[in-house]
C-alpha cells in the first residue's frame, strides 16, 4: 500500500483516484499485480481434483482480449484449477509491451507466440460495436475519466460524444489504450476462437475436446466487472451514422472476423485459415489507408 500511496501523491487528484480504483477493482492492493499471492480480494475456492494440465502433454492457456468477458473466464478457470490471464505467471505466452492500460496488465498485451508446442490457446471475440459499448460503460464507472459523466447514464448524444472523443484520438491517446486494440491482432495466436454471443456452448465444446467440463452455467457477465447502473439501458442502436462510420473504419477486420466464425470452434484458426485471411485483410486495409 505504501507504493500505491507514493504513486497517488505524484498523480493529479482525479487520475490518482482512478489509479487507486483500478488496482482495487482488479484485486490489486500493492502494484504491480501478481507479485503477491492471488490478485483477487476473495478468490473462488478451486474445485478439488482440478488439474493444471488437461492432458499430460497439453497445457491450455487463455489469451485475454480486453472487454470480451475475460475476467469472468479467468475466475471460472481458477475455480477449476487453471491459472489463466491475470492469474497466469508461467510466461508460457509471450506478449508485446504496448499499448498498455497500466503497467500491471501484462496479460492484455498482444500475444507474440507461445514458448513451446505443448501450449494450446483459446480466446473469445465479439461484435466490435458491442465491445466499444461495453468499454464506455466500463469507463463510466471510474471517477475522473469522463468528468461530469461519471456514474451517470448518458443520453444518446452523450454516448456518441464519448465514443467519438476516443475515436478521434490515436490508440495510445485513449483513456485505456489496450481496451481499444483490434481483436484480430490477438486472434492470430489463438488455436481456438470462441464467440461471445455463444460463449457457454463454445466453452462447453472446448472443454469436451480436452476431456474436461467447462460449464459457465450463466455465471459470466457481459459487462465483466463493470456493474454500471442496471437502470441505464445503453445499446448499439443509439449509435449515430458518424459513430458507426468511425467504428466500421477502425474495426473493419474485427467485423469480418466475427462473420468468419462458425459453430465448430475447435482448432478453427487453422481450419478456417484465420491467420492468413486476417493478414490479407490487414495488408488491404493498410494499402487503402495510404491511398486516401
Amino acid at each position: 500500500m505504501a507504493t500505491l500511496l507514493l504513486l497517488s501523491g505524484l498523480l493529479p487528484g482525479s487520475l490518482a483516484s482512478w489509479w487507486h480504483h483500478a488496482f482495487l477493482l482488479r484485486g490489486c492492493h500493492t502494484p504491480p499485480c501478481g507479485t503477491g499471492p492471488l490478485e483477487t480480494a476473495a478468490p473462488a475456492k478451486p474445485i478439488l481434483g482440478a488439474r493444471s494440465l488437461l492432458h499430460s502433454n497439453v497445457t491450455l492457456k487463455f489469451i485475454h482480449i480486453p472487454k470480451v468477458g475475460g475476467s469472468s473466464i479467468e475466475d471460472f478457470g481458477l475455480r477449476h484449477g487453471h491459472r489463466w490471464g491475470r492469474y497466469d505467471h508461467s510466461g508460457l505466452i509471450e506478449h508485446s509491451e504496448h499499448p498498455k492500460c497500466w503497467s500491471t496488465q501484462y496479460y492484455h498485451g498482444i500475444p507474440t507466440g507461445v514458448k513451446n508446442q505443448s501450449v494450446h490457446t483459446f480466446c473469445v471475440v465479439r461484435d466490435p460495436y458491442e465491445r466499444v459499448l461495453s468499454e464506455i460503460r466500463y469507463e463510466l464507472t471510474f471517477h475522473g475519466l469522463h468528468g461530469a459523466h461519471y456514474a451517470k447514464c448518458p443520453s444518446a448524444k452523450g454516448l456518441n460524444d464519448l465514443i467519438m472523443k476516443q475515436m478521434n484520438r490515436t490508440i495510445q491517446g485513449r483513456i485505456l489504450p489496450c481496451h481499444w486494440i483490434a481483436q484480430y491482432k490477438f486472434v492470430k495466436h489463438c488455436d481456438h476462437v470462441l464467440r461471445m454471443n455463444h460463449l457457454e456452448e463454445d466453452l462447453r465444446a472446448l472443454g469436451s475436446h480436452y476431456g474436461a467440463v467447462f460449464d459457465l452455467a450463466g455465471l459470466h457477465s457481459m459487462d465483466d466487472r463493470a456493474k454500471f447502473r442496471s437502470d441505464c439501458k445503453l445499446s448499439t442502436s443509439m449509435f449515430t451514422a458518424e459513430t458507426k462510420t468511425a467504428l466500421a473504419k477502425e474495426y473493419y477486420i474485427d467485423a469480418a472476423l466475427v462473420k468468419m466464425l462458425d459453430a465448430n470452434v475447435i482448432r478453427n484458426r487453422e481450419r478456417l485459415a484465420l491467420a492468413e485471411k486476417l493478414t490479407l485483410l490487414e495488408v488491404s486495409q493498410t494499402a487503402a489507408a495510404t491511398t486516401t
